[in-house]
């Protein structure tokens, strides 16, 4: 399967986001779900803008620094 390798790395950023939400919750730090879609293409656009990278390469660089 040629997409195996890159669904393992979905479900490990999956993990690592899910721990630190958990996180977040036992410190009591808010955490804001965007409002609808058009709020959360916002924010990986900023993300991919702040990072300097094509959006082909964001998710690398998501996975990178969760």
């Amino acid at each position: 399967m040629p997409y195996a390798f890159r669904l393992k790395m979905c479900d490990e950023t999956e993990r690592r986001i899910n721990y630190l939400v958990n996180k977040c919750k036992e410190l009591k730090v808010e955490v804001k779900r965007p409002k609808d879609i058009k709020e959360f293409e916002d924010g990986i656009n900023e993300l991919a803008e702040d990072k300097r990278r094509a959006m082909h390469l964001l998710f690398d660089t998501v996975e990178a620094d969760v």
